[in-house]
């Protein structure tokens, strides 16, 4: 289990480097997705994940991460899939298994995905 979390942790560490060093050279600022990844790899530690809650996340995090990758190289990338990626990930924070804290907040970072 805590090989798992680990893991857990560390795929959104390396997203957000990634979306760091994506920002920092396009002169953009904290994106909605880089808050949300960040907001997320604070929570995961206090939350009671399953381990089928953990390899979800892990697997929503690498892909919303390889379709930033694509959309910074100029490729394209289907959106309705990055939407139901998000959406999937959306559904194992609202899951229960985060404190009430953090739920408010990778809520209020959702919402703000949406609004774009």
């Amino acid at each position: 289990m805590q090989k798992n979390l680990a893991t857990a942790l560390l795929v959104p560490c390396l997203m957000i480097a990634c979306l760091d060093a994506g920002a920092q050279r396009g002169g953009g600022g904290k994106s909605p997705v880089r808050t949300l990844l960040t907001d997320l790899q604070q929570a995961i530690p206090k939350a009671t994940l399953t381990a089928d809650q953990n390899t979800k996340i892990q697997t929503d995090v690498a892909s919303i991460t390889q379709a930033m990758h694509a959309r910074r190289q100029g490729q394209s990338m289907d959106q309705d899939q990055l939407k139901a990626t998000i959406d999937d990930l959306h559904q194992v924070v609202d899951s229960g298994a985060f404190q009430d804290g953090d739920q408010k907040q990778l809520d209020q970072d959702f919402a703000a995905l949406q609004a774009q």
